[in-house]
């Protein structure tokens, strides 16, 4: 049974058992214009994902990677060999079968293309120059997706939460809850 002696010690337990450091990674892709002599790459954290041709139309790229927790996930896609026309686009990215843009849809937000000779565009979606398009996620993914959604958020959480978690207040709060 939990009370307020073992709840530290067993929500530890809990935490401990849900780090995840494996993730499966799905982009969704929209391809127009490419031609067999394209050089575009996607990748995951320097992991090739895909690498070459694909004909125009949608397409999904699924990789497994392994990302230690306090770390990145970054995936990125690149060419150079871009011509007027030519198109990749995301259309998803779902994570270990979350869909990122539908349910953090500020993940946009942190989308960059980088072009060769340097300029940044931001909440750029895809290819459509030479350059590398990308984007960077703290793990573990979970907790920091949620830390940044609360981040955006107009709600402050302290202000209905103003329990000392050292007084007794905490105390007769986790007996309420637990027993």
């Amino acid at each position: 049974m939990l009370n307020r002696n073992n709840i530290e010690y067993e929500l530890d337990k809990i935490i401990e058992c849900a780090e995840i450091s494996d993730y499966v990674v799905e982009i969704t892709i929209a391809v127009a214009g490419m031609d067999a002599s394209t050089d575009m790459s996607m990748s995951a954290n320097g992991e090739t994902m895909h690498k070459g041709y694909l004909a125009d139309g949608d397409h999904m790229i699924r990789h497994r990677i392994h990302v230690e927790p306090n770390s990145t996930l970054e995936l990125s896609m690149r060419t150079s060999t871009h011509r007027h026309g030519q198109q990749v686009s995301i259309k998803g990215l779902r994570i270990n079968e979350v869909d990122l843009i539908r349910n953090h849809l500020w993940i946009w937000d942190m989308f960059k293309f980088t072009h060769t000779d340097g300029r940044v565009e931001e909440r750029n979606n895809g290819l459509y120059h030479n350059g590398t398009w990308k984007v960077t996620m703290t793990t573990p993914l979970f907790p920091w997706l949620t830390t940044e959604r609360n981040k955006r958020s107009s709600i402050v959480y302290r202000e209905h939460l103003n329990v000392d978690i050292h007084g007794e207040d905490y105390r007769k709060l986790l007996d309420n809850v637990f027993r």
